[in-house]
């Protein structure tokens, strides 16, 4: 029984390992690639070459996170590979280690690397992201021209809101009201611009010193200039957090809750959805990719070059982003459910990894 439990966490110790080198190796790459890719940033104002390879940093355990189920599904066919190569997975298979077995240990590995990627994810990707968009965005540039790259568009009744520029966690600007006629053909009524709001969390709204109006009337336009005007909204400094952070790098519950909003406020939440769903879905598609790895190994033992098994699950990990891109595509001109969206992913990969362990099993 202690024989057992030994040689269970040596396997799985192995799995882990060879997990890290390949996420390591991986993760130097795509550093290297992030750093190139910000090296334009050094004309600008407050930009040397050691604030870039910060940015570049930030944006690592973002990576880390996208790349878990390909260096997952690497290092699990180095690992059992080296074991194969030097006999002692023959060793373990003559003295009782089944293939469901094994998968089983497989599966231990691929879920402990799921609790530390869901744990990255949730609580280290979300800050990282956005001091490297904040940092992006606003070095160099005074505070009140800081703008987020998309904006945000709310709607709010009869009225369509964008936020500008996000100032700091209480502050807002540049943000414009366009109101409509309620009607079958709604014609715009009037535009108010407000250069600064600050959120007022007893009230919950937004309070602005000074609002500019324009009324859209038969045969001329009013303008006006309100006081100590009072927006009441569910949008809070958490929900404009989200200007900074892609749907992918946000935390589950900030997800779930913007969403909420989205939908409630007739916005676009379907991307919101498919990067919720893929996040949910994630650990069991970390499982599945680590057993693809197993069939590997068990079906060709030591008559394959590692190099070639290496190249293998390459080519399954291209494979991978396509079709996770592929998915995303689908949502957004087919108009496929975002589960159903996620899920294509999880269900070629198992698939394949079904008719790989039937084909082993009929050897």
């Amino acid at each position: 029984m202690m024989c057992n439990h030994l040689v269970s966490r040596w396997l799985v110790g192995n799995i882990l390992r060879g997990t890290l080198l390949v996420g390591a190796v991986f993760g130097g790459l795509l550093l290297f690639f992030d750093f190139l890719d910000a090296l334009d940033r050094l004309g600008q104002p407050g930009w040397t070459v050691f604030r870039v390879l910060g940015y570049a940093l930030l944006l690592q355990p973002g990576r880390w996170v996208e790349m878990a189920p390909v260096a997952l599904l690497v290092g699990t066919l180095v690992a059992l590979a080296q074991l194969a190569r030097h006999s002692e997975l023959a060793v373990l298979r003559t003295v009782g280690l089944s293939p469901y077995r094994l998968w089983r240990l497989v599966a231990i590995a691929a879920l402990a690397v799921a609790a530390a990627t869901m744990a990255l994810a949730e609580w280290v990707v979300p800050v990282t992201e956005r001091l490297a968009r904040q940092w992006d965005e606003g070095i160099g540039v005074d505070a009140a021209q800081r703008s987020p790259r998309r904006g945000l568009w709310v709607r709010d009744g009869d009225r369509f809101v964008h936020i500008g520029a996000v100032r700091d966690a209480q502050t807002i600007g540049d943000v414009w009201w366009y109101r409509l006629e309620p009607g079958d053909k709604p014609r715009l009524q009037a535009i108010d611009h407000a250069p600064e709001g600050i959120y007022d969390a007893a009230q919950e709204g937004w309070y602005f010193p000074e609002v500019e109006r324009r009324t859209f009337q038969d045969d001329a336009v009013r303008q006006e200039t309100l006081r100590d005007h009072f927006w009441r909204s569910e949008l809070t400094p958490e929900t404009l957090a989200v200007l900074w952070v892609e749907p992918q790098r946000m935390r589950l519950d900030v997800l779930y809750r913007y969403i909420q909003f989205l939908q409630k406020n007739g916005g676009e939440s379907k991307p919101f959805e498919a990067a919720f769903w893929r996040k949910v879905l994630l650990p069991l598609l970390l499982v599945v990719m680590a057993t693809l790895a197993v069939p590997f190994v068990m079906g060709h033992s030591r008559t394959v070059q590692l190099g070639w098994r290496v190249f293998a699950g390459t080519m399954l990990g291209v494979a991978f982003f396509l079709l996770t891109q592929l998915s995303d595509r689908i949502v957004a001109v087919w108009g496929v459910s975002p589960f159903v969206s996620a899920l294509l992913p999880l269900l070629f990969f198992a698939f394949l990894a079904i008719a790989l362990w039937w084909r082993i099993e009929q050897r």
